[in-house]
């Protein structure tokens, strides 16, 4: 069973940068893992999220908020 990763805005905001970065680090889905990030952008920014997610069989991708989710 793959264990969610929730990010958790932080209020920290990043001087209005148009490309934010939040460094999700090593994901493996067999544990829950948390990560912070500033999730707000203004229109025209961008918000990149970087890790590694590594699982020991085949898997789908999901990336949502709250109950929608978008599969890849």
């Amino acid at each position: 069973m793959e264990k969610p990763v929730q990010v958790h805005h932080s209020p920290n905001d990043p001087n209005n940068a148009k490309i934010q970065r939040v460094d999700l680090g090593d994901l493996p889905l067999e544990t829950a893992t948390t990560a912070q990030g500033y999730l707000r952008w203004e229109k025209g920014a961008a918000i990149v999220f970087v890790g590694n997610v590594s699982s020991n069989v085949p898997l789908t991708l999901a990336v949502c908020s709250h109950t929608s989710a978008v599969a890849f």
